[in-house]
């Protein structure tokens, strides 16, 4: 394994184990508090706006050079937060508590995530990007679920004050990991890039239809991450370890089927995998449409099972379209634009949605309309092209 790859994989690593111990249990911390799916969807919206303001402070730092605070920076601001969680839940005003904890959570989500796209795109071609991406996958699906089901233990246990003691303990090792190694060169160009102004970003366009894709990925992540996540709770009775025994239950099906998938998915026809991701994506949101607490167990924890295939197999398809295409662009100018424009479409999304959900009474209701009406709108995907300049039509890049 190349040095790029070792340094990617300890980086994803260690934070997949860290997001499963607690922050993965957000959106069920928020209802276990007492919060609406409104204020769910105002906590998500101002993550949103957390995200954006920090990725400017990001970018700034990246083009001064200082890869290690970008690294040691991720994993302080995941410390931060999970202490966040612990401590300001004493706060009695609801929405200061949300407001607070939504911009750390949008701060932390920028460094980690725009650290990760850089380093994965500087270790990746057209030919391996679904292998790459698929190995990512397995790695980050086994990690995190370890951190859920050990999260979920000590939660029910010990309380939510160990998860930061021990989140302290991983963060020193990672530090002190991260301190004495030096950025692979895969990633070192990019630190010679220009800042991205806001110019650039509002006048960003290609012929991939890469701005609209990106304006509603936004949207379907969050609602993968923090709404289906709140379903499951309740599937679950509202238990947290029956969740996080649900999730790694999961973990060890999809994992072996992917295993399988991400070594074929670069010799196979792109376009053909691309649509049939994008369709069976938008089947996944209307079985969750289905998901109830009423259900047969053997029959609910089936369609659940089918939902994450299908789920998973949609990302690892649409990430390999993504860092496809961002190999043939300004690269680092793509995966800022990804990032401007998917943050702001879910902040003014979820914030939107929250004044419409003030009045909500059944939160299963709500969620099932939800995924029926939004499973349409996942067939917009398709309109994410693969055109390649003539150039690289030349050269033959695409494999």
């Amino acid at each position: 394994m190349q040095a790029s790859q070792r340094y990617f994989y300890k980086f994803t690593g260690l934070h997949s184990i860290l997001i499963g111990l607690l922050p993965f249990f957000l959106p069920v911390i928020l209802v276990q508090k007492g919060a609406s799916l409104s204020q769910v969807a105002l906590f998500v919206g101002v993550s949103g706006l957390g995200f954006i303001l920090t990725l400017l402070l990001w970018d700034k730092i990246r083009q001064h050079g200082h890869w290690r605070v970008l690294i040691i920076g991720s994993f302080v601001l995941e410390l931060m937060l999970v202490l966040a969680i612990v401590l300001l839940q004493g706060i009695k005003d609801q929405y200061v508590w949300l407001f607070l904890l939504a911009l750390l959570n949008g701060a932390y989500n920028c460094f980690y995530w725009s650290t990760q796209r850089l380093m994965f795109s500087g270790m990746t071609t057209s030919s391996n990007s679904g292998d790459k991406f698929g190995n990512f996958q397995i790695l980050v699906v086994i990690l995190l679920k370890i951190g859920i089901l050990i999260g979920a233990l000590l939660i029910e246990s010990k309380g939510q004050m160990a998860m930061f003691w021990l989140s302290l303990c991983l963060t020193a090792v990672a530090i002190w990991m991260f301190i004495k190694a030096s950025p692979p060169r895969a990633v070192q160009a990019s630190l010679l890039e220009k800042r991205i102004s806001i110019t650039d970003i509002l006048s960003f366009k290609d012929n991939n239809s890469s701005k609209f894709v990106f304006i509603i990925d936004g949207v379907f992540l969050y609602l993968e991450s923090y709404f289906w996540v709140v379903t499951l709770f309740y599937v679950t009775e509202q238990n947290v370890f029956q969740l996080g025994i649900l999730i790694v239950s999961l973990t060890l099906v999809l994992a072996l089927i992917f295993y399988v998938i991400k070594s074929r998915i670069d010799s196979f026809n792109v376009h053909t995998i691309y649509l049939l991701a994008c369709v069976l994506y938008a089947l996944s949101w209307l079985l969750r449409g289905q998901v109830n607490t009423e259900m047969d167990t053997v029959w609910l924890y089936t369609i659940i099972t089918v939902i994450g295939f299908l789920t998973t197999f949609f990302r690892l398809a649409f990430n390999k379209r993504f860092f496809d295409v961002a190999s043939i662009e300004n690269t680092h100018q793509y995966i800022l634009c990804k990032s401007y424009y998917s943050q702001a479409a879910l902040a003014v999304f979820f914030i939107a949605l929250s004044f419409l959900l003030i009045n909500g009474q059944e939160n299963q209701v709500i969620l099932q309309n939800l995924y029926w009406l939004v499973s349409p709108v996942a067939l917009m995907y398709l309109a994410y092209r693969y055109v390649m300049p003539k150039q690289f039509a030349r050269q033959g890049s695409w494999g």
